[in-house]
């Protein structure tokens, strides 16, 4: 005997709380747990639990409640499916070649040396440096609290290991932001007209030519690197959410 639509979504919603618990614990021996945004997982976990849980009293709630609640579920999710469509339309595109400059993004510095998304971002830039010999680079990224040296000089240390000449390499180690990372930038760039090509990671690479854009740099492109893909939905979750915060605040100015 089927079972009953009731029972259906008791057991879709125990089997996403399940999901997002197993992709937690996951990233456990990844990130350890002084990753904060990595714990929305466990909190979704909970939530999908509760869902479960509380499935056979969906049906005595008012009605109004059940279609408000409905609606917004829905305009949530059309919002975050439209995001993601942004985010990924950038992930796949390609650079322009014979960029004047070439901007890599800083992220996380373990210690002295590049988190594992650095160092994929580091590896697409030294791949097209190799293949752009004209094109400066400008390793930007600052220090962190936790970091025991900038991101910019921890970019330029990798690139100078992988052969790129250390004459192409400028460092700008005084951002803390991605806003900040191309702002500061611009400060090297002479020709307002100059082709820059803006590297980061594959999640990463719409909102940064968004703010690109914003700045005034009028003529960019994008380098998406790749990303772990144990991470995929943790980046693109975060970087939905981030994305929404640049228009509410930066962007929409």
């Amino acid at each position: 005997m089927l079972p009953s639509l009731q029972t259906f979504w008791q057991r879709l919603f125990y089997l996403a709380g399940a999901a997002c618990l197993i992709y937690f614990l996951s990233l456990i021996p990844v990130l350890g747990f002084s990753y904060a945004f990595m714990h929305i997982w466990l909190a979704a976990a909970m939530v999908f639990f509760a869902f479960g849980k509380f499935m056979p009293a969906w049906r005595r709630l008012p009605v109004i409640f059940r279609r408000t609640i409905l609606i917004l579920f829905g305009l949530g999710l059309a919002l975050f499916i439209f995001v993601e469509g942004l985010i990924l339309s950038a992930a796949f595109s390609e650079p322009a070649a014979d960029a004047d400059y070439l901007i890599i993004l800083g992220a996380k510095v373990n210690g002295t040396y590049p988190s594992l998304t650095l160092q994929y971002r580091i590896d697409a830039a030294a791949l097209y440096l190799r293949d752009n010999p004209g094109t400066i680079a400008i390793a930007s990224g600052g220090q962190g609290p936790d970091e025991g040296i900038s991101e910019g000089l921890a970019i330029y240390r990798s690139l100078a290991a992988r052969g790129i000449s250390e004459n192409r390499i400028i460092i700008e180690d005084k951002s803390s932001s991605t806003w900040e990372n191309l702002t500061y930038s611009q400060a090297y760039i002479e020709d307002p007209q100059a082709a820059v090509v803006v590297a980061s990671s594959d999640f990463h690479v719409y909102r940064a030519l968004a703010l690109a854009g914003k700045a005034g740099y009028e003529n960019v492109s994008g380098l998406a690197a790749k990303t772990m893909p144990l991470l995929v939905p943790l980046y693109y979750l975060r970087e939905c959410l981030a994305l929404i915060k640049s228009y509410l605040t930066i962007l929409r100015c």
